[in-house]
């Protein structure tokens, strides 16, 4: 309340105890049978026209108040909303600014996450991310980071051996090869030699047929020396007796040397027949091993491009040492 609410409020109280008085004095001097009560009636009716007007006053100023009240309390929500709206759009300044912070923190580690892959996706491993967050999405790209450098060091690790394989086949394929073919010579060489050896056989038994045909030539050479040392005469018989036991031991000498040749060429014969056998055996022994090896540079030769296929996949990977 103003001071002149107050005051119009104490001269209103004052006027309305005055009113109360003089009609209090009326009262009693009108039930006494005053005669001058009429004049306390004048009074008190100029008093309450005073109060009236106090009162007209004192409303016409509570309205001016109440007027003065409402204006400000209008200025003051005016002055509120303004504030409230400044604080609301501070407030929402902010949270869009820390939105737009959020966003990026979530976002940028999301989007490298999503390039991390990606790049796997199409088997790109030199792709690498060093974010060192522990929040779940920096937890997230270690992860990926992580796969991606196990992935590279297994490829390169695949890459290295599949390239050692193919490379060791390959060799083992020109060993092989090599192998084939001398052992095809040493096979051709093996006939060969058995077929000298198949002469060599033949050629002594004739040699043996030979010694035993020369054996009895002789034996009839000298036989024929004999008997005409023995018609030469009578004074030759002692001498010719001589030639002949000489003969004869000659003779039995040969016989004996003969059969020992002919019996060491039939042993030569069997020794070289079983020869000739064997290396028939080793030549059929060779062609299979030929055989085998040509099954072998076969399956290594498969190998081979098994080994370089697997060397074509693993170059679709990319690496950061590639």
């Amino acid at each position: 309340m103003s001071p002149e609410q107050r005051a119009a409020m104490a001269e209103l109280g004052k006027g309305f105890k005055a009113y109360a008085k003089i009609a209090t004095e009326t009262l009693d001097m009108k039930s006494a049978g005053i005669a001058n009560a009429a004049a306390y009636i004048g009074t008190l009716d100029e008093r309450y026209k005073g109060n009236r007007a106090l009162v007209a006053s004192f409303v016409k100023q509570q309205l001016v108040a109440t007027h003065a009240s409402v204006t400000e309390a209008e200025a003051a929500v005016r002055r509120r909303g303004a504030r409230i709206a400044g604080l609301s759009l501070t407030l929402l300044a902010l949270c869009a600014s820390l939105s737009w912070v959020f966003f990026r923190a979530i976002s940028q580690p999301l989007r490298r996450a999503a390039e991390l892959a990606g790049a796997l996706a199409i088997s790109d491993l030199s792709v690498r991310d060093n974010h060192n967050g522990s929040d779940a999405t920096g937890r997230v790209l270690s992860a990926l980071d992580e796969v991606a450098r196990n992935l590279a060091t297994l490829v390169a690790d695949i890459r290295g051996t599949a390239e050692q394989i193919s490379s060791a086949s390959g060799e083992i394929a020109s060993g092989k090869a090599d192998f084939s073919s001398r052992t095809e010579s040493t096979a051709s060489a093996l006939q060969q030699a058995a077929s000298s050896i198949e002469q060599l056989a033949t050629t002594i038994r004739s040699n043996a047929d030979n010694a035993r045909d020369a054996n009895g030539r002789e034996i009839r050479t000298l036989i024929g020396s004999s008997v005409e040392q023995i018609d030469a005469g009578a004074m030759k018989a002692q001498a010719a007796g001589q030639t002949m036991n000489r003969i004869i031991d000659a003779i039995e000498r040969m016989s004996g040397t003969v059969d020992d040749i002919s019996r060491a060429a039939a042993k030569q014969a069997a020794g070289i027949a079983q020869v000739n056998q064997s290396v028939a055996e080793m030549d059929n022994s060779t062609q299979q091993n030929a055989t085998m090896v040509e099954k072998a540079a076969a399956a290594t030769e498969a190998l081979n491009g098994q080994a370089q296929r697997l060397v074509h996949l693993l170059t679709g990977f990319r690496t950061a040492t590639a």
